[in-house]
């Protein structure tokens, strides 16, 4: 099954992903990005960057690197309207 998304349908809307580099993490940043969100998310190494999207290489698996993307969303995109936590790990 295809769906189309809609492209307004998060229109400038300010979306922080925890981990979207790889699998559903990048698919659910690929789907905001369809839906015309303003997307920042966070990276652990080298990646693939995505048109649109804007990066942070912080460790979330510690509280600093949690602020650090926090204050990273706030300073580029102005706060965050929509989280999507899809943190993976090994």
């Amino acid at each position: 099954m295809t769906v189309k998304a809609d492209p307004a349908e998060f229109a400038g809307r300010p979306v922080l992903i925890s981990g979207g580099t790889k699998g559903l993490g990048r698919a659910t940043v690929e789907r905001f990005l369809a839906g015309g969100a303003r997307v920042i998310t966070a990276a652990r190494g080298t990646l693939e960057p995505i048109d649109g999207v804007d990066y942070v290489q912080p460790d979330l698996a510690t509280a600093v690197g949690g602020e650090t993307l926090a204050k990273a969303a706030i300073e580029r995109l102005g706060g965050v309207d929509i989280l999507a936590h899809v943190f993976g790990g090994s």
